[in-house]
């Protein structure tokens, strides 16, 4: 693993992404696959989220081309996101939505597999007239992580997690989390405690399940893994550091989790894009 400081904007409107940082852990989707089921990045989730039909159909073509020409880079549809260094993320305040200046946090990331690559081919793409995508050559120079100018725009996409240091940020994920959803406010204390124990308990993500042959749906789980582990139950039972007395219910039955059934958003994919991007191994209902 190769740890290093990065920087990463965070949007405390998105309950997912507010939750996972008032946390303190971000993962990338990879981290848990199983043989049945795979997880989005945040990004991707958002995009069909969305319904942004044209950066769905970009994203998997560059993903069509990593998977068969940059195997060994990391998938745009499944790292984490972050900025080697200040310049680069101010930068990206160009971008608009949640990239302002009060969102940005310093994470530590301890990464397994690390692109660094020129953001600009992404957000100032050079189109083909004959297809209306990326031109090839041009997806390719990016997975090559070369240049698009002589002032690179400079992205990471890891394979790994990240610790969140910045507070600020954190505080302001509580304030939305508190204002949308009150009542999961002692879930989030113990999902916050429990990554302090090295326990997944309590983890938010996109997850994309299959409905039908090309019928798919894009919604949010809640990681319960450890809630009957004896093993995290006696770190849990002897944890002494600081904990958020007030959020935390009398009992475990008392937890709520986050309501983002609102966020869920069922899509279809062409036989072309599902053999773009391997959707073959997400759960069946």
């Amino acid at each position: 693993m190769k740890e290093f400081m990065a920087y990463v904007y965070v949007d405390p409107d998105h309950p997912l992404a507010a939750w996972e940082t008032y946390r303190g852990l971000l993962y990338s989707s990879e981290i848990f696959d199983t043989p049945d089921m795979i997880y989005p990045s945040f990004m991707l989730a958002g995009i069909v989220s969305a319904i942004n039909n044209q950066r769905l159909a970009h994203e998997l073509y560059f993903e069509s081309i990593r998977q068969t020409e940059f195997p060994n880079a990391v998938s745009r549809l499944r790292g984490l996101y972050f900025f080697p260094d200040l310049d680069c993320a101010r930068r990206a305040k160009s971008w608009g939505a949640h990239f302002i200046f009060d969102n940005l946090t310093e994470v530590g990331v301890s990464a397994k597999l690390i692109s660094k690559l020129d953001a600009d081919w992404i957000t100032k793409p050079v189109i083909s007239h004959d297809s209306g995508l990326p031109e090839p050559d041009a997806v390719r120079a990016y997975w090559r992580g070369e240049p698009r100018s002589d002032s690179p725009h400079w992205e990471l996409i890891v394979h790994g997690l990240a610790v969140v240091w910045g507070t600020s940020v954190r505080r302001k994920c509580y304030d939305s989390i508190k204002q949308f959803n009150p009542n999961a406010l002692g879930m989030l204390e113990l999902a916050r405690v429990a990554a302090q124990l090295g326990s997944t308990l309590g983890r938010a993500t996109p997850w994309i399940k299959r409905i039908e042959s090309n019928l798919f749906e894009v919604c949010s789980i809640i990681d319960f893994g450890d809630a009957k582990n004896p093993a995290f139950l006696d770190k849990l039972s002897e944890y002494k550091g600081p904990r958020n007395w007030a959020d935390l219910p009398p009992n475990i039955e008392s937890l709520s989790t986050p309501d983002t059934r609102w966020m869920n958003r069922r899509f279809s994919l062409s036989i072309t894009q599902i053999q773009q991007w391997d959707l073959l191994k997400v759960h069946s209902n």
